[in-house]
């Protein structure tokens, strides 16, 4: 059986787990916030507190997504300075596909 104040240290652990969610999704959704600094931030005071450990927070980067990121940009650039994202835009537009607003 858990003593009292494991179950009570890890309702505060959650408890600043949720607040920090909500503070990251109120900060970024209003604009308040640039949303990197935030979230490094967010995960700073999650170690320094004791919610999760500095391995832990480590081993939850998935280095395949940022990577995939990463190598987004180039195309995106490209597609931006070429004109062609304003042309596809643009040909959206015109055919409604997303409904007249």
């Amino acid at each position: 059986p858990r003593s009292v104040e494991a179950v009570v240290q890890e309702r505060l652990k959650l408890a600043a787990s949720l607040s920090a969610l909500l503070l990251l999704l109120v900060c970024s959704a209003l604009d308040l916030v640039s949303l990197l600094p935030l979230a490094l931030s967010i995960a700073y005071a999650l170690v320094s507190i004791g919610c999760i450990s500095l391995d832990q927070a480590w081993r939850s980067i998935s280095y395949r997504l940022v990577l995939t990121i990463a190598c987004s940009f180039g195309p995106g650039a490209a597609l931006t300075n070429t004109g062609v994202a304003a042309a596809l835009g643009a040909g959206l537009v015109e055919l409604q596909v997303l409904g007249s607003f």
